[in-house]
């Protein structure tokens, strides 16, 4: 979001990290959406080093792509852009890759007779906070992952007092629209700073991580409005074959090197780790380690 201003470039990203172990590595697919801010008509540019890097606008109201004045090179398996944002605007752009480097979460959940054990090895320097545990219809709060390796666990009585999804969806998905209209306001009815306060980001990314379910839920009013979402956004597959979704951020960091080449006067940063595992329906332990 942004407030008019003059004088200061602002970049804000948002990191959508899916960690996806491979034998001896964790391999994560990365969406970053970063918004830009600029004080004038000026070009800014952008690059992707990443393996299987690519760029994109930002998807327009009513479908489509926005059409913006710039050029885009994409060189082997990755990408250097210049774009025009005119003069008081804030324009978000898209930045997809494939990373093999990066660091990676690894998790391993099994039932015992006081609840559920959660072992965690958090390869990041950075602690992992506001973390979730979906399975089946139940959302449960988790302990934050520190760096390195944590051991925790989800009694009973937490188990059984869990929040279901549809109450979770009903209380958190509103949060989606009422973000991507605010933050096209320019006229000083609010700055990122207080959406942040209203909005807690965990929430908003996990109601759209699981868009089937939102829907089914929103399936009987033909008014309103649609989450539309990229291939592989939607985790709700993951639940309805009796796996496990965790999520948790990392506050005020960006895991992948951000995407925007130029300075800036302010700005901020969020990681959201995505992290999940399969099991037979009434099997554990669960578990996502090789």
């Amino acid at each position: 979001g942004f407030a008019l201003r003059a004088g200061e470039v602002e970049w804000n990203e948002v990191q959508i990290v899916d960690m996806i172990p491979a034998r001896d590595r964790v391999d994560a697919r990365v969406r970053s959406h970063g918004s830009v801010y600029s004080p004038g008509n000026r070009r800014f540019d952008f690059v992707g080093r990443e393996f299987c890097s690519a760029f994109r606008p930002e998807a327009e109201t009513f479908g489509g792509w926005g059409r913006e004045s710039g050029r885009v090179d994409q060189r082997g398996q990755g990408f250097s852009a210049s774009i025009q944002v005119p003069i008081w605007t804030s324009k978000m752009f898209i930045h997809d890759a494939w990373s093999t480097n990066l660091p990676g979460l690894r998790l391993d959940i099994s039932k015992t007779g006081a609840g559920l054990r959660i072992r965690a090895e958090n390869q990041t320097p950075h602690e992992i906070r506001q973390t979730l545990l979906f399975m089946g219809d139940s959302v449960h709060t988790l302990a934050p992952f520190p760096p390195g390796l944590s051991d925790q666990t989800l009694e009973n009585v937490a188990v059984r007092a869990a929040t279901s999804l549809t109450d979770f969806l009903k209380t958190h998905a509103p949060a989606i629209v009422q973000g991507s209209r605010e933050r096209r306001q320019a006229f000083d009815t609010f700055n990122s700073e207080g959406l942040r306060e209203r909005i807690r980001l965990i929430d908003t990314l996990a109601s759209a991580s699981f868009r089937s379910r939102l829907h089914a839920e929103r399936e009987d009013s033909s008014k309103g409005w649609q989450v539309a979402a990229v291939k592989g956004m939607d985790l709700s597959c993951v639940l309805d074959t009796g796996g496990f979704v965790v999520l948790g951020i990392i506050e005020g960091n960006a895991l992948l090197p951000e995407f925007a080449g130029f300075p800036r006067g302010r700005g901020h940063s969020d990681t959201l780790i995505r992290c999940v595992g399969f099991l037979p329906q009434d099997t554990l332990p669960v578990s996502n380690l090789p």
